[in-house]
């Protein structure tokens, strides 16, 4: 029930300071378990290359898993720990996806998307993976696809979406 799950979403200002998020930030959001077949770490590495020419970006994963560990290592890595938030596990993450600008799913695999279906439910754009499971829902919001694991693509797609905010 789409119009259920949205009067229940708390509103963008606190969706963001539930999370500690600023409200004047760009947030590409997403919500799984922390589990390689969720491919977080291509999401992260893709705000690596749009975080210099986007300093204020940010990047918000609810949720919590095995690769808890191996992603905040990357974060470092990889500079990003000012512009991405491991917010942990929430009881209904659905809840705060109006804090998303652009909800993103990087999984190499799905089974129904529940996420996905949420992320709708509180209008919010989506980039997802190529995927049998995500192919026939991209169409039902607004949004673009890309190829699994292929950083550079989903990097250009999030970038994309940065220019046409800011003009």
């Amino acid at each position: 029930d789409i119009e259920s799950l949205e009067s229940r979403q708390y509103g963008r200002s606190e969706s963001r300071a539930l999370l500690g998020v600023s409200p004047d930030s760009f947030v590409f959001g997403a919500v799984g378990r922390l589990v390689p077949v969720k491919n977080f770490d291509t999401l992260i590495r893709a705000m690596g290359l749009i975080v210099p020419k986007y300093p204020e970006t940010k990047l918000v994963i609810i949720g919590d898993g095995r690769d808890k560990s191996k992603l905040e290592l990357l974060i470092r890595e990889l500079g990003l720990e000012r512009n991405t938030l491991l917010a942990g596990w929430k009881e209904e993450a659905f809840l705060y996806v109006k804090a998303f600008d652009v909800f993103v799913i990087p999984s190499l695999s799905e089974g129904t998307p529940l996420v996905l279906l949420e992320a709708m439910s509180g209008k919010v754009p989506a980039i997802i993976s190529n995927i049998p499971a995500l192919a026939d829902l991209i169409e039902l919001t607004r949004g673009d696809t890309f190829s699994p694991q292929n950083v550079a693509e989903l990097a250009a797609l999030m970038s994309k979406v940065l220019e046409e905010d800011a003009g």
